[in-house]
Formats: structure tokens, sequence, C-alpha cells
């Protein structure tokens, strides 16, 4: 499994560089590996969505042989014949995990939320609440289950489950990171 990140920031300038979006956009959405998913990522209005878009593109970009393609599910989840991968963003941080079968990946980046309780009675079990009693217990429970979910297709109790989380320092903030691959 390779986990590989990218700040929006990085890639276009702060703020969004609308001219920097178009220049990827003109290189990564003419290769034929990308064309099933060139209008959709086209036809993003929002400046920022259509970075987000071309910024996990631009990840993939050299883990996708020659003849394969990028396609969207009808679940929305990004796919390829023959490369598994699973895509997340937090707060202009886009992460992408590429594996050798099914995964999934979620990254939310440490912050308050003044609703959290009220989340996790209302989203989580009696496990998993257990585990969400302060901030790092709370995203980490949640990217689980958002993990877990990209890669299963199914909201599960994450509390009996296998699944690597880490809390990581990554262009100058902190981020849970929950990786589903078993």
């Amino acid at each position: 499994m390779e986990l590989k990140y990218i700040h929006l920031s990085e890639l276009f300038g702060e703020p969004i560089s609308a001219q920097k979006v178009e220049e990827l956009a003109d290189r990564l959405l003419d290769d034929p590996r990308f064309a099933k998913i060139a209008d959709a990522a086209q036809g993003k209005k929002n400046i920022e969505k259509r970075a987000e878009t071309l910024s996990w593109l631009y990840l993939l970009d050299g883990s996708i042989p020659c003849g394969a393609q990028v396609y969207y599910e009808k679940s929305g989840k990004p796919q390829s014949d023959g490369v598994f991968f699973s895509v997340s963003h937090s707060d202009g941080l886009c992460a992408i995990a590429i594996a050798d079968g099914p995964i999934g990946l979620d990254i939310e980046r440490l912050r308050e939320f003044p609703s959290r309780e009220s989340f996790a009675e209302r989203y989580f079990s009696e496990n998993e609440r257990a585990a969400a009693r302060d901030l790092v217990g709370f995203f980490g429970v949640w990217t689980k289950k958002e993990a877990c979910f990209k890669k299963t297709g199914e909201w599960v109790d994450t509390s009996a489950e296998s699944i690597e989380t880490s809390e990581l320092d990554l262009c100058g903030e902190r981020y849970i990171v929950s990786i589903c691959s078993k």
C-alpha cells in the first residue's frame, strides 16, 4: 500500500490560482487514461472542487498504466482498471491510498467539532462512543467509519475492525488518517 498526499496550495498557490488549475487540467485531462472523468472535472464550476479533483489525479498519475481507464462508479467513487485506490480531502489536503486490492482511506484535520457528542450519539455504536471521548478519539472513529465505507460500501461498527489509524503532522497541521484494507 502506498499513501501519497499534497496540499492544494503546493499545486495551485494560495489563494488557488485559476491559471494553475487550468494548466494542470490541460496536462491531465487530455490523457486518455483520464478521458472518462474529464467531463466531470471540466464541469466543476467551483475552482476549489476542480482543484481537488485535479489534485488526486495528479497523485494517481504515475500509478495508472497505459491503456487503463479511470472512471466513476455509479456510486460516484473513482475507480480504475487494475489499480485499487481511495481518495480523501480535508481542509485543502488531498490524500490517496493505492493498493493491490480494495482499500478505503479517510483523512481529517484535527479541529474543534462542537457538536461531536451529539454526532457520536447519533452515528457511533456504544463501543465507538467509548473510544471517541476526546477529539483525537472522535476523529479516529470517524475516519475509521469513512475508510470502511469507502472500501465496502457499508457503514460498520469499527470497534471490532482492524483498521490502521495514525495521527500525522502534514503541511503544518495535525491529521488523523485511517486506512481500511483487510
